[in-house]
């Protein structure tokens, strides 16, 4: 699966989700996270299905973003097709499933990344107005993000 960074037209100046039937458009700010995405996405029985099902294995770590505006955003993202990653077991221990929706990321410089999922894990610990997002490189370094960059994701139906 090819990623590609591109740079588009300019973003400046958008501060809320734009919906539409086959988009989903938010903004939001880098954030640091938990430092528990680094361990779970190296295991196995996920590394195994992000393999399988998104077509790569992605960097060991999420780019975190608090969205900005309309707190309902992280809601409507579900209504988005989403692609499953199963639960699983490894030593009598659970490990949550989660949902991966297919998303294009651009920053403040228009430079835009395009083989990104917002991952919405079955359980978690943040709040509403937060999100992760997987990619096979690490975001922060492909896109020159320092935490407080503003950031517009974008979530399309497939066809």
């Amino acid at each position: 699966m090819g990623s590609n960074i591109s740079h588009d037209t300019d973003v400046t100046g958008v501060n809320d989700s734009v919906v539409s039937d086959t988009s989903l458009t938010l903004t939001g700010s880098v954030a640091s996270g938990m430092g528990k995405a680094k361990e779970f996405l190296s295991l196995p029985g996920y590394v195994a299905q992000f393999n399988q099902r998104l077509g790569f294995e992605p960097y060991p770590g999420t780019l975190n973003v608090t969205l900005t505006g309309d707190m309902d955003s992280r809601l409507r993202i579900k209504t988005f097709d989403s692609i499953r990653i199963e639960s699983w077991e490894l030593d009598g221990q659970t490990f949550g499933g989660a949902e991966c929706y297919p998303c294009d990321i651009k920053n403040q410089h228009n430079e835009s990344y395009d083989t990104a999922y917002v991952l919405i894990p079955d359980r978690t610990d943040h709040s509403d107005d937060k999100i992760e997002i997987i990619a096979p490189p690490r975001l922060r370094d492909i896109l020159d993000l320092e935490d407080g960059d503003e950031l517009v994701i974008t979530l399309s139906q497939r066809s």
